[in-house]
């Protein structure tokens, strides 16, 4: 069977195909490999990158877990973030923040990262008090707070974090980003 293929390609084992361009691949491996040194060190898009995609992630992930059992039968539900307007809300917002840091507007990535945070902390407070918090909601419905709440949190926290990485880097951004907010209005 290997000798009918090889004869079919006119190609013997040892031979490498006309058809490989090795030089290019190893430029797009260099391409690859100065894009991540490149990342590395600019730790404040990083920070501000991984807190993004936590975020998104966790966009779909359960936030809130349902659990009810009467009489012997039980049921539980969930539902993402994702799911209700004010999550497609935090979900734009944190696209909008990873494609902003991307292109190195940090400024702007200020605006939708502290939109997202405060949308999010206004959801948080509204759950609070809907669901009076985590635990037993009555006898028979148990009401948790899922994965997708803390990993939310964690990623806004590594938003917030670059954010003031890069504050600390510019003092003026606030400034900047005020007078930025202030002209759109």
């Amino acid at each position: 069977m290997n000798e009918n293929y090889n004869n079919q390609t006119n190609m013997n084992v040892n031979q490498v195909p006309n058809n490989v361009n090795y030089g290019e691949q190893i430029n797009n491996s260099q391409k690859a490999n100065d894009f991540i040194n490149k990342l590395l060190k600019d730790k404040v898009s990083l920070i501000g990158y991984i807190g993004s995609i936590l975020t998104i992630i966790a966009n779909f992930l359960p936030f809130v877990v349902i659990k009810a059992s009467v009489l012997g039968y039980s049921a539980s539900d969930s539902f993402s973030y994702v799911s209700t307007r004010a999550g497609k809300i935090v979900l734009v917002l944190t696209v909008a923040s990873i494609v902003l840091i991307a292109l190195k507007k940090h400024v702007y990535a200020i605006l939708t990262t502290g939109v997202a945070a405060l949308q999010f902390i206004y959801n948080l407070i509204n759950l609070g008090s809907t669901y009076k918090g985590t635990g037993y909601y009555s006898s028979y419905v148990t009401v948790k707070w899922g994965i997708g709440i803390y990993l939310t949190l964690i990623g806004l926290i590594g938003l917030g974090v670059s954010i003031f990485l890069y504050w600390k880097e510019n003092p003026n951004c606030f400034k900047e980003a005020i007078e930025l907010s202030l002209i759109h209005i």
